[in-house]
């Protein structure tokens, strides 16, 4: 079945009338590649552009149910389709101005991050093919039309100067292989790599891969997972992931050892999906995955290219909240020719069980990029402190072994500012912040504590307060036997009055900070996120939905005793869509 492609075509093709009149679509339930529910709530859409977004997303998902193979999908892919959409979706408030977000239907999981040719491409799974977003800095994304040919779940990307490869898994037919040589990556040669008969024994789909090059070989890890009620197990075994090596891409031997077995933070069972390998700092690297029982984290090691395997020293939680409800999901990352270790992660919707979907016509967004690093003193020998039991240096290593950072890019969307310096808040007092305001913003801000046990930032704060999301830090409460081990945490359980907002637990993690430093945060907010990074040393992200329009303000708080703001600028954000800018 074809779809036409153009907006009068659409129109006319479903009988839409002219002049925004109010239409519904039935509802409908249908399964995308991922296997998550495509879906809408009843409520009718206003205005012809949504309505025509929600046909071609129904469209989509449906065209994926009828064709598994995924290899030759009849549906409007072409860039002008994508940018007819992205315009019927703008006046839905929950769009983000500077992230990027779903053109159309569901934003999945990163399947290939890389430097190709001057820019940066990202594929992600989407229904209808790879979706393909490029950009010059990370920052600044375009939508590259869907590649039907290269649909599948996750995988990874690698290039060299002539030629860029992707991996992928069909279903149960295994893990393919795709190669360009095309400037623009919109073209693709594929084959099967691995069959799917071949590891049936250990591997149940999907497969989730990554590959890279040593060396005269290519080297390929692989889940080892097989498919429980909903989740994905090792069959209570260790986590653990296979490993292959091949010399021309096509004929694969398993090496007869895994290559990792993931034995300490993480229950027998659980499973490694989306792992990736990067270098990191002197002498190691680092593992990242998606635990679907846990979230996604990553584990610091030592790769052995003797053995032929990663040995762990250090694992952490990149999120800390529940799963899939409306925080980090799967990653993906490249090295950048600077040398950056740059990761991406896709966010999920807060849809809770009902599956009741807030935004309309479109689900899902990629977090900002993130800049990677090993802490300057991350593997000293650790110092015994004057209290017993204590070891300040080995608690800093297991709770922050990472410096996590926005990419300097970003501050090319500042725009106006508005600064304040050395405000005093008594304890159970709250100051709404003068000219500060807005829900697409950048807020730098640096804290003293003081006698404070407990400050925070509300954002996206109604006047009398009915909404409101919390970024609090709770002092000297992660760990009982450390004065720097605090807790930062995101909660969005008073941010919206909507009632189709499922709970929510906060989000909050461990955040390390040296003796007498002051707590920095940098906080992004863009319409339906928040991501908030503190001291280089911690990164939480998290959705919220905020229904009133006057939920914009900002305010400061201390409770237990006094705490100043020492300085606070807050930036205007650009927008990076041009249906968005303001």
């Amino acid at each position: 079945m074809l779809f036409p492609k153009s907006i009068s075509q659409l129109i006319a093709g479903i009988g839409l009338k002219g002049g925004g009149e109010r239409q519904r679509v039935d509802q409908q339930s249908l399964s995308a590649s991922s296997g998550e529910p495509c879906s809408y709530n009843e409520s009718p859409l206003v205005g012809a552009r949504h309505h025509i977004a929600k046909l071609l997303f129904l469209a989509c998902c449906t065209t994926i149910q009828a064709n598994a193979d995924e290899t030759a999908l009849p549906i409007p892919n072409d860039i002008a389709t994508l940018t007819a959409s992205r315009e019927a979706l703008a006046n839905d408030p929950h769009r983000p101005r500077y992230h990027l977000s779903s053109p159309i239907g569901t934003l999945h999981d990163p399947g290939g991050f890389a430097y190709w040719k001057g820019k940066y491409h990202l594929f992600y799974i989407s229904p209808g093919g790879k979706g393909h977003a490029v950009s010059e800095d990370m920052v600044h994304w375009k939508d590259r039309a869907r590649i039907p040919g290269i649909a599948g779940l996750t995988g990874q990307m690698q290039v060299t100067e002539n030629e860029a490869w992707l991996s992928f898994a069909r279903g149960t037919n295994g893990v393919y292989l795709a190669r360009s040589k095309d400037p623009d990556l919109s073209s693709w040669t594929t084959w099967k790599a691995l069959s799917g008969d071949e590891l049936q024994a250990d591997h149940s789909t999907p497969i989730d891969s990554f590959f890279w090059q040593e060396d005269d070989q290519w080297w390929m890890i692989l889940r080892q997972a097989k498919e429980r009620t909903g989740l994905y197990h090792w069959d209570n075994k260790v986590p653990r992931l296979s490993l292959f090596h091949s010399r021309d891409l096509r004929k694969w031997t398993r090496h007869p050892e895994p290559f990792f077995e993931k034995r300490y933070g993480i229950e027998r069972g659980h499973d490694l999906a989306c792992a990736s390998l990067m270098p990191i700092g002197k002498h190691r690297h680092l593992l990242y995955y998606f635990v679907h029982a846990r979230g996604p984290a990553y584990t610091i090691g030592r790769y052995d290219k003797q053995k032929l395997s990663f040995e762990e020293e250090h694992s952490q939680l990149f999120s800390f909240g529940p799963v899939l409800y409306g925080s980090l999901h799967a990653p993906s990352g490249l090295i950048t020719p600077d040398g950056r270790l740059v990761t991406i992660f896709n966010i999920t919707e807060n849809m809770g069980t009902k599956r009741e979907v807030i935004t309309e016509g479109w689900k899902g967004m990629m977090s900002l990029p993130r800049v990677l690093s090993l802490h300057k003193d991350y593997g000293k020998p650790p110092v015994l402190q004057e209290r017993p039991f204590i070891i300040e240096s080995n608690l800093r290593d297991f709770f922050n072994p990472l410096q996590i950072e926005p990419v300097a890019e970003l501050k090319s969307l500042r725009g106006e500012s508005v600064r304040i310096e050395n405000l005093t808040v008594e304890s159970g007092k709250e100051v709404v912040l003068p000219n500060v305001s807005g829900r697409a913003l950048e807020i730098e801000a640096e804290i003293d504590f003081r006698e404070a046990r407990e400050v925070s930032l509300d954002i996206l704060h109604s006047p009398a307060g009915e909404e409101r999301t919390r970024i609090r830090i709770f002092r000297e409460a992660w760990h009982g036997r450390s004065e720097n081990a605090h807790t930062l945490s995101i909660d969005v359980s008073e941010s919206s009055l909507d009632p189709r907002v499922p709970a929510r637990t906060p989000e909050s993690g461990p955040l390390w900070l040296e003796e007498d430093a002051p707590l920095r945060l940098r906080v992004f907010i863009d319409h339906s996120v928040v991501e908030v990074f503190a001291n280089d040393r911690q990164c939480l992200t998290i959705r919220t939905y905020p229904s009133r329009e006057d939920s914009q303000l900002v305010s400061f708080r201390a409770r237990g005793g006094s705490a100043t703001l020492k300085q606070l600028t807050a930036w205007k954000m650009k927008s990076i869509w041009p249906e968005l800018a303001e």
